[in-house]
């Protein structure tokens, strides 16, 4: 099984270089007073399934914020669109302008009266 180490070297240093090398004569055991040494010891596997974990959370968390912000107020097969709402306007279209037979002009007439009277019902 393989092993993760991380050793943390305090010492008194007037600048990087100093202390970068009061560390090395520390590791060599050439120098005993003024460094604190601690360490810590975790196994790789435990590390691993740490940063496995964390990842799969955050995409559960994602994937649920995005499900949740989909589905408004419960109804999965509404949704009602995120923008400028304006009040229902409603239009009467002209006359079709065609050179087709009467009996089309005719229809067309006649669905244009029944969307009229609908509308004016409502």
């Amino acid at each position: 099984m393989r092993y993760k180490t991380t050793i943390e070297i305090i010492c008194d240093a007037t600048d990087k270089e100093d202390a970068f090398h009061t560390a090395g004569e520390y590791l060599r055991s050439a120098c005993d007073s003024g460094v604190d040494m601690k360490c810590r010891t975790v196994s790789l596997n435990a590390h691993r399934m740490l940063r496995c974990g964390a990842l799969s959370m955050a995409i559960l968390l994602c994937f649920s914020a995005f499900l949740l912000r989909t589905v408004s107020s419960g109804e999965a097969d509404h949704v009602e669109p995120r923008g400028v709402r304006v009040a229902q306007t409603c239009t009467v279209v002209p006359e079709l302008k065609t050179k087709d037979t009467d009996a089309f002009k005719a229809q067309w007439k006649e669905k244009k009266q029944e969307a009229i009277l609908d509308y004016l019902k409502n």
